[in-house]
């Protein structure tokens, strides 16, 4: 036997969690999720609890009763010895915020584990859930630094040493995707952003996923303001969805209460932090990880998919 893949199945107050190892380390801020820090990498922090996740493609199935936690012996895998004896498709709901770098490295590590995992028959349907890191600020924003002092008492030479590791980490998890944060970059509301990320899950995951890394490097590569209509629009051209019914969407306030209702939801299932990535509704990875911890995580989730809870 190998070494065991650590999972909290079900839910009491939030979903459980699988734990695959990897590195400790802070986000931008400073702080982390609280859980299973082992395995819990750069997950951001709501402020003040924040709001939830949740969004578009549809509600999220209920989790699977209540909470056991129990250790699952793995073989030993390697990297490509594992051949799942039937094609898996694993459902992925990826909590997040746009404003949140180290939801671009986890989104990073994900996307290139999934692309391995294609070759042992494990695939995934991923949809985005919105989760809003800050939903008090106004719609001028903040300054980044200002903003890291003020949430997380980090100083100027904190925040400036965190900026260059997370970018660092992000060009490591994404090869192509520029970090650009800098000392005058700033933070946005951004909850006109997830209904637009709402309407573009009903067009289609793909849709939904082109949209996502859209706004991603308008925030991060350009540093665009994410509360202005036009950028949001043109995010939406960028990923061949219709500008003209893009704008209609923002204008008219569609989609808010669902949203909003949706943020709620997760918030009461136990996400505090992003990015929080939640697997068939029963497992959740937390955090900025890097693609081998995903890796491990999902071949033993695809594995156990099919079982019933102990």
């Amino acid at each position: 036997m190998g070494r065991s893949l650590v999972v909290e199945w079900g839910v009491r107050q939030g979903f459980s969690i699988a734990a695959g190892g990897g590195p400790r380390s802070s986000p931008i801020g400073g702080g982390g999720a609280a859980r299973l820090r082992a395995v819990t990498e750069g997950a951001a922090p709501a402020a003040g609890g924040g709001r939830g996740a949740g969004g578009g493609g549809g509600p999220p199935r209920p989790p699977p009763g209540p909470l056991h936690r129990f250790a699952v012996p793995l073989p030993r895998w390697g990297r490509t010895a594992y051949v799942s004896p039937m094609p898996r498709t694993l459902h992925i709901d990826f909590v997040s915020d746009i404003v949140c770098p180290w939801c671009v490295v986890g989104l990073g590590g994900l996307r290139a584990a999934l692309e391995t995992l294609k070759g042992e028959g494990i695939e995934a349907q991923v949809t985005f859930r919105p989760f809003e890191l800050n939903p008090e600020l106004a719609p001028e924003g903040e300054n980044i630094v200002e903003h890291i002092g003020r949430k997380y008492g980090s100083t100027p030479e904190q925040s400036a040493k965190n900026r260059a590791m997370i970018t660092e980490r992000a060009a490591e998890a994404w090869p192509g995707f520029e970090m650009r944060m800098g000392k005058e970059s700033r933070i946005w509301n951004t909850f006109d952003a997830h209904r637009l990320l709402h309407w573009a899950g009903e067009q289609g995951r793909e849709a939904q996923g082109a949209l996502k890394a859209a706004l991603f490097r308008a925030h991060f590569t350009e540093g665009r303001d994410m509360t202005d209509a036009g950028v949001l629009t043109a995010a939406a051209r960028e990923a061949g969805l219709d500008a003209g019914e893009a704008g209609e969407v923002l204008a008219s306030g569609r989609y808010a209460e669902a949203v909003r209702a949706a943020e709620a939801l997760w918030v009461s299932r136990g996400i505090t932090g992003v990015p929080a990535v939640v697997v068939e509704g029963k497992w959740l990875i937390s955090g900025g990880q890097p693609a081998g911890v995903f890796e491990e995580a999902l071949r033993g989730m695809a594995g156990l998919s099919g079982d019933s809870a102990p």
